[in-house]
């Protein structure tokens, strides 16, 4: 018996050893929309409205969906920036996941731009999350994710509205 637990061990040992430190994606800790005609930053810290947004668990895009082309109107695009403490002694939070959002017309959910290689926001992604192929494409928001922007951005209104 003894003969068995000691390589057993040391195989399990050698398990924690040679595999990649990895920490757990916990929930988003902020998001911050800036763009489209918005007067100022929209900040979003309230957990209720985080918990179901964060780009980890594939919430924001329509993953049953092709991608799309470039949206007609990217004029009235956002940037979303999500931000967490990454790991449990962190004290301030980091930037983590960077996406652009164009709304939908007529109600229709929006289209959300996942940056690709070369892109000003490609390598904080990457060190995130990768998603091979969708990088540098445009997908269809999921109606939630799109809800949930259109709320925001009404609820503050844009530049024009001052």
């Amino acid at each position: 018996m003894r003969n068995r637990l000691v390589p057993a061990l040391l195989l399990l040992a050698m398990a924690f050893i040679c595999a990649p430190l990895a920490f757990p994606k916990g929930p988003v800790d902020k998001i911050v929309i800036k763009g489209g005609g918005l007067a100022q930053a929209i900040e979003v810290k309230d957990r209720a409205t985080l918990k179901g947004f964060d780009p980890w668990s594939g919430q924001v895009i329509d993953w049953s969906k092709d991608t799309v082309s470039e949206p007609h109107d990217i004029a009235h695009s956002y940037e979303v920036y999500f931000y967490m403490f990454w790991l449990p002694t962190d004290r301030e939070m980091t930037l983590k996941y960077v996406i652009r959002y164009v709304p939908g017309s007529g109600g229709a959910p929006g289209y959300v731009y996942l940056p690709g290689k070369g892109g000003k926001w490609y390598s904080t992604n990457m060190g995130t999350i990768m998603r091979g192929d969708n990088d540098g494409k445009w997908h269809v928001a999921t109606g939630a994710w799109s809800a949930l922007l259109q709320r925001l951005v009404t609820a503050r209104g844009t530049s024009s509205d001052s």
